[in-house]
């Protein structure tokens, strides 16, 4: 066979593949947009028969309550990580593989800060924050910011890998407010969740979490303690 027949040969197949994939795709379309709109329409359903009641219908949460809309990252923002949140809960007694971890009372752990030093470390975050404050006593107060690189990172952007949230973030859960980040400091935070697995099934679980990390992802990084 001449070579230009069979290169025109193998073209027309090509073209006739090509046009039969795209065929099938169009056909597939609106059965995949349905099956995601279900899956979208129960991971709703979900959050509003599970979660609504604590951290909102609008998902923003409250006073130490955490923001799932957008913000919600002390441990990450894939939704594997927040499956394995929602699976395990966090801080919960006596659950082995709950998320772990506390936000230590300074005032009364080995630091043993007085009041004053607690005011000093507070006017040093609210800085970085790029807020009005004292600025001798920041510069007085990011000498202890040391007790709080492990957790926060020495940029204060956090740590998931401990679940220490971003102090620069837009919203605190517990507040950015003087006396609220006085209060997180000196007294600490132990915020619970509680654990879905064996209330939730596993294709649910995964449901609500890649729903959840799908509003995370279209929202500005902002992990909260």
């Amino acid at each position: 066979m001449p070579r230009f027949i069979a290169s025109s040969l193998v073209t027309t197949a090509r073209a006739r593949w090509r046009h039969g994939f795209v065929l099938v795709l169009l056909a597939w379309l609106p059965v995949l947009a349905s099956a995601q709109a279900r899956g979208e329409a129960r991971a709703e359903a979900l959050y509003r028969q599970h979660c609504a009641q604590c951290h909102g219908a609008d998902k923003q949460g409250g006073p130490g309550v955490p923001d799932l809309s957008g913000g919600l990252a002390a441990w990450g923002r894939s939704a594997e990580s927040i499956a394995q949140t929602i699976r395990h809960g966090i801080r919960v007694p006596g659950h082995a593989a709950t998320r772990g971890g506390i936000m230590p009372a300074f005032k009364t752990n080995a630091a043993e800060f007085s009041d004053d030093e607690v005011r000093e470390l507070v006017e040093y975050l609210l800085q970085l924050r790029q807020q009005p404050g004292d600025a001798a006593a920041a510069l007085r107060g990011k000498a202890n910011f040391e007790w709080c690189v492990a957790c926060h990172g020495q940029d204060a952007r956090g740590n998931t890998s401990v679940g220490g949230p971003n102090l620069l973030a837009p919203r605190l859960q517990y507040g950015a407010t003087r006396q609220a980040l006085f209060e997180s400091i000196a007294q600490g935070r132990a915020g619970t969740c509680p654990p879905w697995e064996g209330r939730l099934d596993a294709a649910d679980i995964d449901t609500l979490a890649r729903h959840l990390a799908g509003g995370m992802a279209k929202s500005p990084s902002q992990s909260q303690p």
